[in-house]
This record gives C-alpha cells, sequence and structure tokens, in this order.
C-alpha cells in the first residue's frame, strides 16, 4: 500500500484532521501525481518505501514510555519520509533538496530529523557522506544529535558499523569507518555566521525561528553543490519575529504548498490553525498543529499549558506559538498579532491634512534610532498614526546584516530616513521636524527632556517658538492662553510617565482605533516590545527587556497619552479661545 498517497487522500477527505498548509501539500502531491511527470517528476514508491522501511526496522525511539520501541513513522511522519526520498526530478536525482517543516512543540520532530540523519548517513549509498545537526548554539544542535546517538545506541546493525568519538553521553560524532562518512554537530557563532568546510549530504537545522540570520543556513545549502541528492532538513517552531530567516522561509513554504509559485525542490510541512480556530475555546482544533497529540504530546499536557495561559499574556503568547503554530507579533507581553494586524487599514496621507494632531519625539544622542509620530484623530474618532525614524547612514548596510534586521531595504523603500555620518544628525532631524509640523499645524509635541533640551533650541533656530509645560493643568492653561506655535510637553520616561501613554495606546489598540498603516518598521517594533510593571501595576515599556529597537511604539505611546490629555469638543461645536486648538475633535 503507498501510504503516503493514502495519507494525503485522508487529508483531503477529511478523514485525518489537518491545518490549511498541511492539505495544501497533500493537495500538491496528489495534483504531482497526475500532473507532474510533464514537469518530468517521477514518483517511485520503491525508493520511498526503502526509506519508510529503515526507519521502522533499523530504527528504536529513545525516551519515557516510547524507550526501545520500533520506529514505526505516524501517518504524518510516514508523509514527509516518504515524499523526501520517493520523489524523483527529470534529472533521475531525488527532486526535494530543501525540506522546511513547522510543527507544534513536543511532536516528535528532533527524532524525526535524527532519523533521517541516520538514513542519508548509513543506507543512502553516498560515500563520504557527511550529516550536521545544525543549530544556533551547540546546546541545541547536541539535543538533535543526541536523538541519533540514543537511536544508535538501540539499533545492533548501527552499532556495530559506526565509531563514536568522545565520551559516553558526550559523544561529538559518529563515524563509519567502512565508508568514511560522518554525522556530528555544528553550531553558528553568537551572530549566526557558520564555520567552514562542510560538504553535507544532510543539513539538520534546528530550532530555525531561533536563528538570528540566514548565514548558517546560506552557508550549509552552499555545501550542497556537489552532491547530486543533498538535502537540507529544517524543522522549527512558529516565531514572533515576521522578518526572520524562518518567517521568510515560512512564508515560501505557504506560496510553494498552495502553488502560487511553482519550486519542485522545495518541500513544506507547515502545522497551523485555520481562521477562526481557538485552541482556548476547542480541543478539536489541536491535532492541526499536533499531529502527534496522545503519541508523543499528551492532551493533558496541553489543558495545562491552556490553564496557566489564560492568565498570563505572555504565557498565552508562547503557548500559542510553540504548541499551536501561531505566529506570534512577540515573544512576550504587550499585544497578540491579530489585536495589531486589525488595526492596520488606514486612510491615505492626502486626507490627514487638516485634522487635528499632536506629536511625539524620541530622539536617540548618537547612533540608535531616533522617532517622530504624528497622531491624527479623524472625524470618526480613529487615531491614525505617522512614523519617521532615522539611523546614522553611514554602516547602514553593516547593522542590516548584525541585527538581522533590514535596515537597508526600509531606506531604499523610504520607511527609514538617514542623516549623513556615524551619528544621527539633530539639524537635519530638526528640519524635517519643523516643516512637518507646521504643515500639519501640530499644536502639542511630547518630548523626553533628558535628550531633546538642544533639539527643542534648533527649532526655535528655525523660527518656531514654543512653550514647555510638564503637566496637564500647565497643558490645559497653554492650549487656552499661549499663542506659541507649539506647546512642548516634557514627557517622564518612567513609571508615572509612561504608565498612562501605555493605558492610552492600550485602549485604542484594544478598540480598534489605533490605525498604524501596516509600517513594517513600526510593526517590527511592535514585535520588539516588553513590559515592566511596579508594584502600583503601573506599567512601561522596557528597553532592556525588548528584543530589538522599540523607539517609534514609545513615541507612538507618548502621542497617545498626550492626546488623551487634549480637551474632546463635542461634535459640531468649536473652541474659540485665543492659541487653543479650535474644535480639536469637534
Amino acid at each position: 500500500m503507498d501510504i503516503v498517497e493514502k495519507y494525503a487522500r485522508d487529508v483531503i477527505a477529511g478523514r485525518i484532521i489537518a491545518g490549511p498548509m498541511v492539505r495544501a501539500a497533500c493537495r500538491r502531491h496528489l495534483d504531482d501525481l497526475v500532473k507532474g511527470p510533464l514537469r518530468g517528476l517521477r514518483w517511485d514508491w520503491d525508493a520511498a518505501e526503502y526509506a519508510l522501511d529503515f526507519f521502522s526496522e533499523v530504527l528504536c525511539l529513545n525516551g519515557g514510555e516510547h524507550e526501545g520501541r520500533p520506529f514505526v513513522p505516524e501517518p504524518w511522519q510516514a508523509f514527509i519520509i516518504g515524499s523526501l526520498f520517493g520523489w524523483k526530478g527529470p534529472d533521475g536525482y531525488r527532486r526535494f533538496r530543501v525540506a522546511f517543516v513547522e510543527i507544534g512543540k513536543g511532536n516528535g520532530k528532533s527524532p524525526l530529523a535524527g532519523g533521517i540523519g541516520l538514513f542519508m548517513l548509513e543506507a543512502d549509498g553516498e560515500p563520504r557522506a557527511e550529516v550536521y545537526s545544525a543549530a544556533r548554539d551547540r546546546s541545541q544542535a547536541t539535543i538533535l544529535f543526541r536523538d541519533a546517538v540514543a537511536m544508535v545506541d538501540q539499533s545492533p546493525d548501527l552499532d556495530a558499523r559506526l565509531k563514536r568519538s568522545g565520551g559516553k553521553g558526550n559523544e561529538w560524532q559518529l563515524t563509519d569507518r567502512e565508508t568514511k562518512s560522518f554525522f556530528k554537530p555544528l553550531s553558528s557563532d553568537s551572530k549566526g555566521k557558520g564555520k567552514s568546510g562542510p560538504r553535507p549530504h544532510c543539513s539538520l537545522l534546528d530550532e530555525v525561528h531561533e536563528h538570528d540570520s540566514p548565514a548558517m543556513i546560506e552557508f550549509l545549502r552552499a555545501g550542497t553543490k556537489g552532491r547530486k541528492q543533498a538535502l537540507v532538513f529544517m524543522i522549527t517552531n512558529s516565531g514572533f519575529d515576521r522578518n526572520s530567516v524562518c518567517y521568510a522561509y515560512h512564508a515560501l513554504a505557504e506560496k510553494v504548498v498552495n502553488r502560487t509559485i511553482e519550486q519542485d525542490s522545495f518541500f513544506a510541512y507547515v502545522c497551523g490553525l485555520d481562521e477562526g480556530d481557538d485552541p482556548f475555546a476547542d480541543e478539536s482544533c489541536w491535532i492541526k498543529a499536533n499531529p502527534n497529540l496522545e503519541v508523543s504530546i499528551p492532551a493533558k499536557y496541553l489543558r495545562e499549558q491552556i490553564d496557566e495561559a489564560r492568565d498570563l499574556e505572555h504565557k498565552r503568547s508562547t503557548v500559542l506559538r510553540l504548541n499551536f503554530c501561531v505566529w506570534t507579533q512577540s515573544d512576550g507581553s504587550w499585544f497578540r498579532p491579530e489585536i495589531w494586524d486589525r488595526n492596520e487599514a488606514s486612510i491615505p496621507d492626502e486626507e490627514l491634512e487638516g485634522l487635528p494632531a499632536v506629536a511625539a519625539l524620541d530622539l536617540s544622542e548618537t547612533a540608535d534610532l531616533s522617532a517622530l509620530v504624528l497622531l491624527f484623530r479623524a472625524p470618526d474618532g480613529r487615531r491614525h498614526i505617522r512614523a519617521w525614524c532615522w539611523l546614522p547612514g553611514e554602516g547602514l548596510e553593516k547593522r542590516s546584516v548584525e541585527e538581522a534586521v533590514p535596515w537597508s531595504e526600509w531606506h531604499r523603500r523610504k520607511i527609514l530616513r538617514t542623516t549623513p555620518g556615524t551619528v544621527i544628525d539633530h539639524n537635519e532631524v530638526a528640519q524635517f521636524a519643523h516643516d512637518l509640523l507646521r504643515r500639519y499645524k501640530v499644536r502639542a509635541l511630547a518630548y523626553d527632556r533628558a535628550k531633546t533640551r538642544q533639539f527643542l533650541l534648533k527649532l526655535e533656530d528655525r523660527g518656531m517658538s514654543f512653550v514647555r509645560v510638564s503637566s496637564a493643568e500647565a497643558l490645559d492653561k497653554a492650549l487656552k492662553e499661549s499663542r506659541a506655535d507649539l506647546i512642548v510637553y516634557d514627557w517622564g520616561q518612567g513609571f508615572l510617565g509612561m504608565g498612562p501613554a501605555v493605558a492610552a495606546v492600550d485602549r485604542l489598540l484594544l478598540t480598534d482605533n489605533f490605525r498604524h498603516g501596516g509600517n513594517p518598521l513600526l510593526t517590527h517594533c511592535a514585535g520588539n516590545v516588553r513590559l515592566e510593571e511596579d508594584a502600583a501595576a503601573n506599567k512601561k515599556f522596557s528597553k532592556l527587556k525588548s528584543t530589538g529597537r522599540i523607539d517609534p511604539i514609545v513615541a507612538a505611546a507618548m502621542a497617545a497619552g498626550l492626546e488623551s490629555l487634549m480637551p474632546v469638543a463635542p461634535l459640531g461645536s468649536s473652541v474659540s479661545a485665543p492659541g487653543a486648538i479650535g474644535a480639536f475633535f469637534g
């Protein structure tokens, strides 16, 4: 029986419950059985069965209740193994050279990868085969390698053929002295750059969502150029950084299985929920992200995770990401991605002119990201955010590589601005801010006094008058009495200052009134945000705990906090006091 085709048909017929991208992968397989020969593709069930037999007849599982049991692949595992080794390309060699598997934590992806590595080491007929388990750091790479070593321990055939290097429990290489083949872990350095030299027949890349750059993956892929049937096999949980290499492969996988693009050498098996599925309310969807449910991952364990996450936002994000294959906006505690995403829509920039607006500035002193944010209130009550950000232009490409953030691309797309040199030129930022504030007739600006005092003087040099305030009462008085061009509010950066600002932007997001326009730089920074809390439950954004730059989000919160202090005129009324905003929210 061709169990690979059977699995695909059972999934499509609904006899096996699976998520949307797995269903698409099965549909792709069935379509290629019919149409693939027109592209030179050939399905070789004998080759697929040979690989599957290696698992069930040679390998044993390890750990807990599974210790010593034959590794008989589950149907979903058989689909992956059979697809990888059964499909042939026009040249007669194997079709798939890159595979991407994204699945919930605890579903046995590491033993699966270890078994594939041992098959390609010992049963693939490749002389001097090099097999690597690779990860961001050595400890992670060793986890997968240890699974392979444990399978060797329990297989008399493999145990007799493979020599271990290293002491018991500390093995660092498996070697077949007859074929001169070896299997060992390989890690990148702290910046994600691979070591030199490998010519892998099989590369097993673990926890791709933790890779901070594509360096290791691309390095190993480049090393396969001399191997006719090499395989780069990536396994991962879902992540939170949508600018990461992992999300790039996730997005590619979605396009390939849905046939948006044709890439015959790329295999994908990506678990996930359907739109509308709620794992907190409906256990029936759990198996879509956990095909090994009640095999290697008990439903009891998932219930425990769900129960803990109901009251802990950071736990909720982690559970959705690791256990249910949901790409969260961050791996911490601010907002779930669906809340951010549903606030993406906005109005065209030309419609912003004439709307009441406030601003906030988070200005760096040297080479860090600087951000100016304007918040506009539309007649329907929604607030529309626009952010302008700066970095030094010199070394931008290097910064993009080192931080694994597409600063250079955003600069080319005019999402990011730069100033000449290695530090932020405050004069250039001041000129841009001056023109922008006058263009939109911004009445009030929140700023951080510790960083912005000299900047305000630069605005004054350009003919802009301002009055400083540091309380709601002083702001109200200035709005009514001052004829200055701009009211600048000294916004404290501690819990007492940022607490109300964070609460204000939270309210706007939760009520779908924070329209950010899908700015990718702003979205990236939102995904980096971590909160910290004082004893009085005041919250602020923590630049120390956050996973990357958050400056425009800090500025957006300050703008929301400032806007919440502005007078709100009833619809149809006007405010005519000298120097006031007029019908600011009228």
